[in-house]
């Protein structure tokens, strides 16, 4: 498989990446954690934040304060839609983020 659309954010002190791949229900929001918390380090891969056929993600905060993970899904044109999900952020480095849905 490749990976693509890789995105960082550096959050409880730990940088995080997200990227795109394929798995077994098509498109995969990945993750990874660095393992001394900069970009020059090895990234431990982590379970994938989204599995159902969506990829290029990105995490931001609403105005309310809520972190969020936007990605596309399907990944099928002309069917793709951008898709919110709340999320939630700690300081455990083997699920740093939780989906909140």
């Amino acid at each position: 498989y490749i990976t693509d659309g890789p995105f960082l954010v550096k959050e409880n002190g730990m940088l995080l990446m997200i990227w795109s791949s394929f798995g077994k229900e098509g498109y995969v929001q990945g993750l990874a954690v660095s393992e001394n918390g900069t970009i020059k380090s090895h990234f431990k891969q982590l379970e994938p934040l989204f599995v159902k056929d969506g990829g290029h993600g990105m995490i931001f905060k609403t105005f309310e304060g809520q972190h969020m993970l936007i990605l596309h899904s399907p990944n099928d044109t002309p069917l793709e839609r951008p898709k919110l999900i709340p999320i939630s952020f700690n300081s455990d480095s083997e699920h740093p983020i939780k989906i909140m849905q």
